[in-house]
């Protein structure tokens, strides 16, 4: 079955139904911030259990327990008119006699950068179980599945930014522990009423996931940083106000004593003893991951009932700037922030949403006996990736450049690819037409990329045009100059892997979106202008794009390119695009290039009729472009990046740079490449980062300190000075063509493909010549091996 050229699934073999709170109920358009749970018991026979296998969805996010114990979260983020659902084995799970099956369902009742609000909410569960005896039991949502409000969460909580869901609020002594057990009485919860079948609007088709499940892995914190104590602020137990109590508050530094951490044989923070709080005083640790990281806190603890924990979620300490986010407005509106209110006794919590952090902040209030909080740890939560690329040489700088640029992806690989993971957690094209290189050369992962594609696809409006950032209904993430990096992305993605279903199933979506840009050329000079409406992008360098932008003009000639090799594979004719990529070069050339010079010139003034300006990146993309290029165009290639960029000079930012540094690697000016990244990435390192920064300079400026779009020294060192590149589709065909850096005297590593690693290296000898040694995997074939004398 196909919708607009993507692949949808035939639901009629679901039975089971979405269900949500009845009208009658009065919980039915209470959707902003609802946390409801739902919960049903099945007794199962003693027959041994074959096959048990269930499929789960839910608006917007669910966690399953089954006899509980925890066993997934969901859905990954996608369109409700593509509504994803996770396939899970349940077996292990299965006992015989009763059975209980607890989900609860966290409903924004707002879009995010993850989600879709369409004005409904509910789950879907359809499973079957299979017994030795060959009887099979069904195991479906339906009206006889229970639910209430949560009575433990609040909806008080503000969104943790303009982007995410909301600050999680949970009172404890509301809560009931037992109820994802089978013992559980739920006598008093509600009926469930059915919404409709699968299918019903607005998740009118529904995608399985297509990828794994989260993983989750607990780990500790490393150290702490700092120990406050202050007067709390007059409203303090408002839960509305979390962000300005915390600002509001004057925090005196003090030594450890009144929070004092416990640690296990190997330093690591696993337990707290907290003493007693003078009226209207606070004690605070902030206690460090050791490295950014995503997940979710958990706490175990007893206690009287009460006591208040606040928890602040930051990438930076305390002692560097913008620990604190002070103007409202700044990092879009960042909230990071929790709140727990002890119950009486023992009691454990792990919050829902999983968030992007290196530093957690604990604010302890109203501690009226000194209280222990007997475990602490992080429950990392990230798309199940094993690191498998290596890289190594002489130059240990260069190692842990590539160490850090591996993590930063690390971090930015969730139920999607994503900008940051505390920010946004935005899946943008243009920065995954970056990371996707990345993951090739680290972790060789398939299934994210291809859902991405597909995704990009689904976003696309009546017009052709498509979003920029997805799934999301914000116009203004539509960036016409990233539906380019789409293609791009799509070309890519086959060349490494080799699967031409993905680009057959988005090809009718490719057509229709290059008919829009098509449609908008100005005709007396066959190019693209400035889209009015739109934001284009192209970095964040101070380009002038009130005319025609050669950058974005460049992007589209590439992506011409791509969508002719995307043609030709889907079986269908490029004449089209070959001929509006001939049309094309030829106006760009007339236009933008200045052939006395050597030199490509980035604006072009409408009114004045005259180009105006010379940027980095018009310069770059014309040489990746291999359109002529000479002196001048070099030159600006070489200008250094790292340098302030301004209107006169456009210069590439950290996200930008790996087009620059591709292009100095093409012109043979390796050495001022590697030389760049060592400043440019070792700077960040020298100053901390555990991952890389947005732009330059961002720990200074209310910018993301993780953002995988500068992850890319990863591909270029294993790339161009290990020297192992994908020439044929999926691997088939390689080249290790190393190229010559001063100061570094040998390397080694590992490039994961389809077909197994390949295993290269290489090292100067006495006499100054190249010794090396590749081992390819069978179905792999090295047509270019280094010189000797290089």
């Amino acid at each position: 079955m196909k919708k607009l050229g993507i692949a949808v699934e035939d639901l009629s073999s679901w039975q089971g139904k979405w269900i949500y709170f009845a009208y009658e109920q009065g919980h039915s358009y209470d959707y902003l911030n609802a946390w409801r749970r739902f919960r049903k018991t099945y007794i199962l026979s003693s027959d041994e259990v074959i096959k048990a296998e269930i499929k789960i969805s839910g608006e917007t996010r669910y966690k399953l327990w089954i006899n509980g114990v925890y066993v997934a979260r969901g859905p990954a983020k996608g369109y409700p008119e593509y509504q994803p659902y996770d396939r899970i084995d349940i077996k292990k799970y299965l006992k015989p006699g009763k059975n209980s099956f607890a989900v609860l369902l966290s409903v924004s009742g707002i879009s995010t950068t993850s989600s879709i609000w369409r004005h409904r909410a509910g789950i879907i569960v359809d499973g079957e179980i299979t017994f030795q005896n060959g009887k099979k039991q069904r195991v479906d949502s339906d009206t006889t599945w229970k639910v209430i409000t949560d009575p433990a969460r609040t909806r008080e909580g503000k969104r943790l930014s303009n982007h995410l869901f909301f600050q999680e609020i949970f009172i404890a002594e509301k809560d009931e522990s037992s109820w994802t057990l089978p013992e559980y009485n739920d006598k008093k919860w509600f009926s469930t009423e059915i919404l409709g079948p699968a299918g019903v609007p607005p998740w009118t088709n529904m995608e399985e996931r297509a990828m794994p499940l989260l993983s989750e892995n607990i780990v500790n914190f490393k150290s702490s940083t700092a120990f406050f104590a202050g007067k709390n602020h007059l409203e303090w137990k408002d839960n509305t106000k979390l962000r300005d109590i915390f600002i509001g508050e004057k925090r005196k530094v003090v030594k450890e004593g009144k929070v004092k951490t416990i640690k296990d044989n190997f330093g690591n923070i696993t337990a707290l003893d907290v003493e007693k709080t003078p009226k209207d005083t606070f004690y605070s640790v902030v206690l460090d991951l050791g490295k950014i990281s995503v997940g979710c806190p958990r706490l175990k603890i007893k206690a009287l009932g009460g006591e208040y924990i606040d928890f602040y979620y930051t990438a930076r300490s305390p002692k560097e700037p913008f620990y604190i986010f002070k103007n409202w407005k700044d990092y879009s509106r960042a909230l990071f922030f929790d709140r727990y209110i002890c119950g009486k006794g023992a009691q454990e919590f792990e919050t829902f949403h999983f968030k992007g952090a290196r530093y957690l902040t604990l604010v302890f209030r109203n501690i009226n006996k000194p209280i222990k909080i007997e475990k602490i740890d992080f429950n990392f939560v990230a798309y199940p990736v094993k690191p498998t690329g290596k890289f190594e040489c002489s130059d240990s700088e260069l190692n842990y450049i590539w160490k850090t640029g591996e993590w930063t992806l690390r971090c930015c690989m969730l139920d999607s690819y994503v900008d940051c993971p505390d920010r946004e957690q935005g899946q943008w094209m243009g920065d995954a037409l970056v990371e996707e290189e990345v993951n090739f050369y680290s972790f060789a992962d398939k299934p994210l990329m291809k859902r991405m594609l597909r995704q990009c696809a689904q976003s696309q409006l009546s017009n052709g045009i498509m979003y920029g950032a997805f799934p999301t209904d914000q116009h203004q993430f539509i960036l016409p100059d990233y539906n380019f990096t789409w293609l791009l992305a799509a070309e890519k993605f086959y060349d490494y892997t080799g699967d031409v279903e993905i680009l057959k199933e988005i090809y009718p979506s490719a057509v229709k979106n290059l008919e829009w840009f098509e449609k908008n050329l100005i005709k007396e000079y066959g190019m693209l202008g400035n889209p009015d409406g739109y934001w284009l992008f192209v970095d964040w360098a101070p380009i002038d794009k009130s005319g025609i932008c050669a950058s974005y003009n460049l992007w589209y000639l590439i992506a011409l390119r791509s969508m002719q090799k995307i043609a030709k594979l889907s079986g269908k004719s490029p004449a089209v695009y070959a001929k509006r990529e001939k049309k094309l070069k030829a106006a760009l050339l007339k236009t933008f290039y200045d052939r006395k010079k050597g030199l490509w010139y980035e604006a072009f003034d409408l009114k004045k009729k005259k180009t105006v300006q010379v940027s980095q990146h018009a310069n770059t993309l014309a040489c990746l472009a291999n359109l002529p290029i000479g002196a001048g165009t070099k030159k600006v290639i070489k200008d250094s990046f790292l340098k302030k960029s301004t209107k006169k000079m456009p210069r590439a930012s950290s996200y930008f740079a790996s087009y620059v540094l591709q292009a100095l690697f093409k012109i043979g000016e390796q050495g001022l490449a590697v030389n760049l990244i060592k400043k440019g990435w070792g700077g960040m390192i020298k100053r901390g980062a555990t991952t890389f920064w947005e732009i330059w300079g961002a720990l200074d400026q209310p910018w993301s300190v993780c953002h995988a779009w500068s992850a890319h020294p990863v591909m270029h060192l294993s790339k161009y000075i290990l020297g192992v590149k994908c020439t044929g589709t999926a691997w088939k065909n390689i080249e290790f063509d190393p190229k010559p850096v001063k100061g570094v005297k040998w390397a080694r590593g590992i490039v994961p493909t389809p077909y197994g690693n390949i295993t290269a290296e290489w090292k100067r000898n006495e006499n100054g010549k190249l010794e090396y040694s590749l081992d390819c995997p069978e179905g792999v074939k090295c047509v270019k091996f280094p010189k000797r004398n290089i």
